[in-house]
C-alpha cells in the first residue's frame, strides 16, 4: 500500500516538474528561453 502511494506521488511530482518547465518556458521572451529551463 504504502509502495503504491509513492509510486503514485512520484509520478505526480515528475509530471508537475515537466509540465511548469513548458510553462516557465512558454512565459519567457523568446532570446531568454534557454536560460528558464
Amino acid at each position: 500500500m504504502i509502495f503504491v502511494a509513492r509510486l503514485l506521488a512520484g509520478v505526480m511530482g515528475g509530471t508537475l516538474w515537466a509540465m511548469l518547465a513548458g510553462y516557465a518556458a512558454r512565459m519567457a521572451p523568446a532570446e531568454r528561453r534557454g536560460r528558464t529551463v
